[in-house]
C-alpha cells in the first residue's frame, strides 16, 4: 500500500507537470538506494554489521502439535479444476463505523473481531459443505472438529516496515525501505466458546449456527489470546526468517494442504496517512482515487481474509485455490459471514459481497 501511494504521488507530478518526467531520473543510481534484507536491518544498524548467530533448532517436517493441543485437521478434498476464486465484501460506512464502536466497547480491535467471525464462517460453511458430499465425507469432518479443543489459523501476516530502526522505515529516506517486510505465524485459539456458536447436526449433516452475543465476545477473547502467543519483535522475525531459510530445502507444498483459513490485515489507509493527496475528500482536480482492491494469488486450499479500510469502509477480500474450493462455496462463506456480521453490528445488510 505504501508504494501504492508513491506511485499515485508521482502519476499526479506527472499529470499535472508538477514534477519531473520519467526521463529526469539518472538511470542506475537508484541502486545506491538498494537495502538489505529486511529482517536483517535491525542487526545491521545496531552493530554495524551482519553478526553471525546460532541458527534456531528446526523441528522435523510433520512434527504434531504440542501436547494437549488437538486443532480441527482433515485432508482437502481436489476439485479437478483450477483458477483463482475470489468474493470482495464491503461494508457500508455504517457498519464499518459501528464495528468500531463496539472493539472499541469491549477492548478489541477489528482484525480480532473479524478473525472470529471469519472462523465462524467458515466452519459452518466446510461442515455444510462436507454434508453435501455425503455420509462418509461429513463424519470425518466433523468428527474431527467434535474432537479439537483449538482453531488453527493456518497463516496471520505480519507488516514490519514501519518498526525499522535506521530511516528503513520510510521509502522517501536517504537509506531508503524494503519493499516487502512482511512476516507470519499460525494462531491456535482455544475453541471451547467458538465451537459452542457452530453445532454439529449428524442427522442434517449440517453445522448449526448459534446467536449469543456474550458467547461471541468470549470467542472473539480466545481469538486475541492466539496473538499472546506471537513475539512478533524483530528479534524474533530474524528468527523466523533464519527458520524459513533452513526450511525451504525441506519445503513440500502439501503443508498447505490444511482446512483452516488465512488472514491478513492491512489497517485503515486514513489512520495510516495513505491516499491522503488522492482522496475522495482531498479536492485534487488531477486524480482522485474513488475505491482500492488488493489481494495476492492463493491457489491452496485455505480461504484467505485479507481487510483493509479505504475512505471508511472496511473492505474484506475473500482469495482461495478454484482446486480446493468452488465459488459456489466460497459464496457460502460469504453470505454466512455476512449474517454473523450483521446479527452483531444489529444492522440489516451490513456489508454486500460481489465476485472481485
Amino acid at each position: 500500500m505504501s508504494l501504492l501511494d508513491l506511485l499515485v504521488e508521482a502519476l499526479v507530478g506527472v499529470i499535472d507537470k508538477t514534477k519531473g518526467s520519467i526521463d529526469t531520473p539518472k538511470w542506475g543510481a537508484e541502486t545506491t538506494r538498494l537495502v538489505p534484507p529486511a529482517a536483517l536491518i535491525k542487526m545491521i544498524v545496531e552493530k554495524g554489521s551482519i553478526v553471525d548467530l546460532a541458527p534456531p533448532t528446526i523441528p522435523p517436517a510433520g512434527s504434531a502439535p504440542p501436547p494437549g493441543v488437538i486443532p480441527w485437521m482433515y485432508p482437502p478434498l481436489e476439485t479437478g479444476k483450477k483458477g483463482d476464486i475470489t468474493r470482495l465484501t464491503k461494508l457500508s460506512k455504517e457498519a464499518t463505523a459501528k464495528l468500531h464502536q463496539l472493539t472499541n466497547e469491549h477492548g478489541r480491535t477489528v482484525t480480532q473481531v473479524i478473525t472470529a467471525l471469519s472462523a465462524l464462517a467458515h466452519i459452518e460453511a466446510f461442515l455444510n459443505i462436507a454434508g453435501r458430499k455425503g455420509n462418509e465425507r461429513f463424519k470425518l469432518v466433523s468428527e474431527a472438529y467434535e474432537a479439537s479443543n483449538f482453531y488453527l489459523v493456518a497463516f496471520n501476516f505480519v507488516n514490519h516496515r514501519h518498526k525499522l530502526p535506521g530511516g528503513y522505515h520510510d521509502f522517501k529516506s536517504a537509506v531508503g525501505a524494503p519493499l516487502c517486510a512482511i512476516d507470519g505465524m499460525p494462531i491456535m485459539a482455544p475453541a471451547k466458546h467458538i465451537k459452542a456458536l457452530v453445532k454439529v447436526d449428524t442427522n442434517k449433516k449440517i453445522g448449526v449456527r448459534q446467536v449469543d452475543e456474550g458467547l461471541f465476545w468470549k470467542a472473539v477473547e480466545d481469538i486475541a489470546s492466539g496473538w499472546k502467543g506471537a513475539d512478533l519483535s524483530l528479534d524474533a522475525w530474524y528468527q523466523r526468517e533464519i527458520e524459513k531459510e533452513i526450511g525451504a530445502k525441506f519445503f513440500d507444498p502439501s503443508m498447505f494442504g490444511i482446512p483452516a483459513i488465512i488472514m491478513s490485515s492491512i489497517g485503515d489507509t486514513d489512520r495510516l496517512g495513505l491516499f491522503k493527496h488522492v482522496h475522495p475528500s482531498s479536492g485534487n482536480k488531477t486524480l482522485i482515487v474513488e475505491d482500492i482492491i488488493t489481494g495476492i494469488r492463493l491457489r491452496a486450499p485455505p480461504p484467505m481474509n485479507l481487510l483493509y479500510q479505504y475512505d471508511g469502509q472496511l473492505q474484506c477480500h475473500w482469495m482461495t485455490g478454484g482446486e480446493y474450493n468452488t465459488a459456489e462455496e466460497m459464496e457460502l462463506v460469504t453470505d454466512i459471514f455476512e449474517a454473523r456480521l450483521s446479527e452483531i453490528l444489529r444492522i440489516t445488510d451490513a456489508a454486500k459481497t460481489i465476485v472481485a
